[in-house]
């Protein structure tokens, strides 16, 4: 399933992407504490631990400059059964829960300024 522009996306490159080494330019500058001084880092984001009900945002907006500007529309495909997240955690002893099926989705139609959102449950027979 593609979405108008044709862009499909799956989570795994969602929590991919999300885990990226990101560099820090020089509108960014981090103060280190051993020279005193404000330097140019890196950051990573990491899942440690996971609840047993994960509830997932994923960013629809993409900034230019300082303000959002556009909304991102790529299909995200989402599996509905057996999403395993252990790639992603780093606690897998802390996290009983590593497979997940979906139960639910809220999409945002329409634009940065206007729209609704709709809620699609999933149910079991």
């Amino acid at each position: 399933m593609k979405n108008s522009s044709g862009t499909t996306v799956s989570l795994r490159d969602c929590f991919s992407q999300y885990r990226n080494v990101e560099n820090l330019g020089s509108d960014d500058l981090w103060y280190c504490s051993k020279c005193k001084d404000h330097v140019e880092a890196t950051k990573q984001l990491d899942l440690y631990t996971i609840p047993p009900v994960l509830i997932i945002d994923v960013k629809r907006f993409k900034n230019q400059g300082i303000q959002y500007s556009d909304k991102v529309s790529d299909f995200v495909k989402v599996p509905t059964q057996g999403f395993d997240m252990g790639e992603f955690v780093l606690n897998k002893k802390g996290s009983e829960h590593l497979i997940y099926d979906l139960f639910g989705v809220v999409n945002h139609y329409g634009s940065l300024n206007y729209g609704h959102y709709k809620a699609i449950a999933l149910c079991e027979n």
